[in-house]
């Protein structure tokens, strides 16, 4: 089971709040159509849960949030998230007040923006009826959202979009920081290794995988293990004797992501292991390899072509490698940025209900008010979008670390049970 994490959950539902309020997370099915549940504010949705100043936190502003991170963390971590527990409290209870946190926050960004006389883009408003059916239609019945509830945490993003964008536009960025967040970054060591030409080039390439781990991914030792490079060797000496790379691949391989298309791939530098990588870089259209020895097992690679650059795929490189300097610059800007916000924060008292709080509920698994598949896993129950915490927009994200890189939540995961050449970042998981 995965761990929750407090700072990287509290990242990711920011940016999905920010996507969806900004129109990115609509099921073009539900455009235009009118919200399937009641969205009447009823006593228990407009009570005060907080007062900040003259503004207010209902029970229904509180909710909108709620519900975004009781989605986003089942997505990410299971439905049993709910029984772990983080610095003596259970992520029902940080939930809560993950949520309150965030409320606050928009409450804050609402405040500032009236008060800097700022005003809500003609584009946002003309489409706040599609954002308020679609939201409305993915939290399902029983939400406890009003329609007024999601209108007003949409002006309150739109203010402190524009907030950040005003109190950074001048913001320097620290050359020798930025490198530190791009030199921490995995997926930027290769611009690092490689000339972007050399990442633009691609080879399709074919391999025989004898796997070398066991069923729960662990490394054959002893007799097993020689058992599997005497194998090894046998399936090389029948591709040095001139039979068919492609056969013998779908007779032998145990690498299943390839082994029904003959060990086919096609691949660019970074997006297998490295051996791998380099063995079949380094030899000509037809040639094989001897026994290239991975974390996976024994591979025996045979190049079939070399897919030169096209400008079209230099470009592509180019705009990668640039979204990730983008994706640290704004790391650093929301890290400044919450400094600020930090400041500003002491000038306005939280008045909390605590009865009211306490009696707002976290809709575990949702099951109980979406159950309509046996294994609870309805589409509805995920999230409308990858919610991908560097999407390079400049959203005042708060609270936590970037996620960016290394500090995914699969770090703490089980191993992968894929025994594959391809690397933990390859997007597409070949194996």
């Amino acid at each position: 089971m995965m761990k929750f994490k407090k700072s990287m959950a509290v990242v990711a539902v920011l940016t999905m709040v920010a996507m969806l309020l900004a129109g990115c997370g609509q099921d073009k099915n539900t455009q235009g159509e009118k919200p399937a549940t009641d969205t009447t504010p009823n006593e228990e949705d407009e009570k005060i849960v907080a007062t900040i100043g003259d503004d207010q936190i209902t029970a229904s502003d509180l909710n909108f949030f709620l519900r975004q991170m009781e989605m986003q963390y089942e997505y990410m971590y299971g439905p049993d998230v709910w029984d772990q527990e983080v610095e003596g409290k259970t992520v029902a209870e940080l939930t809560k007040e993950n949520a309150l946190q965030v409320a606050e926050q928009y409450t804050i960004f609402r405040i500032i923006g009236k008060k800097e006389g700022l005003s809500i883009p003609q584009e946002q408003k003309d489409k706040m009826d599609e954002i308020v059916t679609s939201t409305l239609a993915q939290f399902g019945e029983d939400s406890g959202v009003t329609a007024d509830a999601i209108k007003r945490a949409a002006e309150s993003e739109s203010y402190g979009q524009q907030i950040f964008d005003k109190e950074l536009a001048d913001f320097p960025i620290d050359q020798e920081e930025l490198n530190n967040i791009l030199n921490s970054n995995p997926n930027y060591l290769k611009f690092s290794n490689y000339e972007v030409e050399d990442l633009a080039k691609k080879v399709r390439a074919r391999h025989i995988l004898i796997s070398t781990m066991d069923e729960q991914n662990q490394p054959l030792v002893g007799e097993e293990a020689d058992k599997k490079k005497t194998l090894a060797e046998e399936v090389l000496g029948k591709v040095k004797a001139g039979e068919d790379f492609a056969t013998l691949a779908k007779e032998y391989s145990e690498d299943p992501g390839s082994k029904d298309n003959g060990g086919e791939y096609t691949f660019a530098r970074g997006e297998m292991v490295k051996e791998f990588e380099d063995s079949a870089f380094g030899m000509e259209p037809g040639e094989h390899s001897e026994l290239v020895k991975t974390q996976y097992g024994y591979h025996i690679i045979k190049l079939e072509e070399v897919i030169e650059a096209t400008d079209e795929a230099i470009q592509t490189v180019k705009d990668q490698k640039q979204k990730l300097v983008d994706d640290a610059t704004m790391q650093i800007k929301q890290q400044e940025f919450q400094k600020r916000f930090d400041e500003w924060k002491k000038d306005y008292e939280v008045k909390l209900n605590q009865d009211v709080f306490d009696a707002i509920e976290v809709r575990q698994s949702r099951n109980e008010t979406n159950d309509e598949s046996e294994d609870g896993t309805d589409s509805e129950d995920k999230p409308a979008d990858d919610t991908d915490a560097t999407d390079g927009e400049d959203k005042p994200a708060d609270d936590t670390e970037s996620t960016d890189g290394e500090d995914k939540p699969a770090d703490e995961s089980e191993e992968s049970t894929d025994e594959s050449p391809a690397d933990e970042n390859k997007d597409d998981n070949k194996e």
